[in-house]
């Protein structure tokens, strides 16, 4: 007998086998015929035309430390903040870590944080200061806004006057300071001069005449004058500059007389 002639027999013989136990014992379609579609409980495969390899990751990568070879839950501490349900309100249930927190009961300068905090003037004991420009040291007085009403509130005596105006012939006495409201001293005469002419100029307290502001020669170009004796000005005096000389005098240029309480 032939190879093929005993391979066909034999494959007759386990089928003519299998169809008399068929009888005694019932076998699955499967188990006579072969075929996958006849296989009962298939598990559902991907399709592999759909799903490259490039589309998965090793069951090793991680997220945040956690493995992806089971589902993962990301939590406040793998992230660097406090774990608990991450609200501003409700009952601590013992898993929110409080560290670095505060109650809204806390206060800044006796404002409660349960609101945004401004804190004033008063909160810091400045309410009675007032937000008014000052003075700077460095400037020296530079930067008072009025020096005249300084310098009476200071008690500085600095008051001047001027002939402007009409045309003056002949002597001419000007009052300077009709009552003197407090005693100080006379130190200078700023600015004296005159509009065009040449004139004779005196300084006097009372009549007095104040040494080293007599007979003053007086020109178009202005120049200061130091008191240099009998220059003390008592409450109630009266101080005056007396012009002389020229035949008219167009006026003398303001000047100031400048003195110390």
């Amino acid at each position: 007998m032939g190879f093929n002639h005993w391979h066909s027999f034999i494959a007759n013989r386990l089928a003519s086998s299998i169809k008399r136990k068929s009888k005694f014992v019932r076998l699955a379609t499967v188990a006579t015929t072969g075929a996958y579609s006849d296989l009962s409980g298939k598990p559902t495969l991907g399709t592999a035309s759909t799903h490259a390899t490039g589309d998965f990751v090793l069951s090793t990568t991680t997220v945040n430390g956690h493995a992806l070879s089971a589902n993962v839950t990301v939590t406040a501490s793998d992230v660097g903040a406090p774990s608990g349900s991450g609200t501003s309100s409700g009952t601590n249930t013992g898993d929110q870590d409080l560290t670095g927190l505060v109650t809204k009961t806390t206060t800044v300068n006796g404002h409660a944080l349960s609101a945004n905090v401004t804190v004033t003037a008063s909160d810091v004991g400045l309410g009675s200061v007032t937000n008014d420009a000052q003075l700077k040291i460095a400037s020296n007085l530079s930067d008072v806004n009025n020096a005249a009403t300084a310098r009476s509130n200071l008690g500085v005596a600095a008051v001047g006057g001027s002939y402007l105006g009409d045309t003056q012939t002949g002597a001419q006495t000007s009052t300077l300071v009709e009552y003197a409201p407090y005693a100080f001293t006379i130190n200078s005469l700023k600015n004296l001069g005159t509009v065009s002419d040449t004139a004779t100029g005196t300084l006097k307290i009372n009549g007095t005449v104040v040494t080293g502001c007599s007979s003053l020669s007086l020109t178009s170009t202005p120049q200061n004058v130091t008191a240099s004796g009998a220059n003390s000005v008592s409450v109630g005096n009266t101080i005056t500059f007396v012009t002389t000389s020229p035949s008219s005098l167009t006026g003398l240029l303001p000047f100031s007389l400048i003195g110390t309480r």
